[in-house]
């Protein structure tokens, strides 16, 4: 594997976020953002129905209810497209968390380093 700037990688790992448990947690939540206020905007504004005890004027849920719901979808491309990825070429450690963040670790900026067994949930 080569880098853009024809350095040798060494290793690559890419990381995304695809975790079962992520999407178990995830998936319900956004799909009742997107049904409960699809509902609310039904309801009040194409059939008049107040849409609960205290409802919102009418141009109010019209600006609020499409910003949860493109909120929802805007949270759902971050888990589906985003990645990280990690190379150590010949020059050093190269990070790209895409579209966020790019980092690049010199090794001669690394005064030491050591090997080691990280537990993310108890440390982080």
């Amino acid at each position: 594997m080569s880098r853009n700037l024809d350095k040798t990688v060494v290793f690559r790992e890419v990381q995304n976020f695809r975790q079962l448990w992520l999407w178990v947690l995830l998936l319900p939540v956004l799909l009742f953002l997107v049904i409960l206020f699809g509902y609310g905007m039904i309801k009040q504004l194409l059939f008049g129905q107040p849409w609960g005890n205290r409802p919102l004027p009418d141009i109010a849920l019209a600006v609020v209810g499409p910003l949860f719901i493109i909120f929802a979808g805007i949270i759902f491309y971050i888990f589906t497209t985003y990645r990280l990825v990690t190379e150590v070429a010949e020059d050093g450690i190269h990070i790209n968390f895409a579209p966020l963040a790019k980092k690049s670790i010199l090794f001669r900026e690394i005064d030491s380093c050591e090997v080691r067994t990280y537990r993310p949930l108890l440390e982080y």
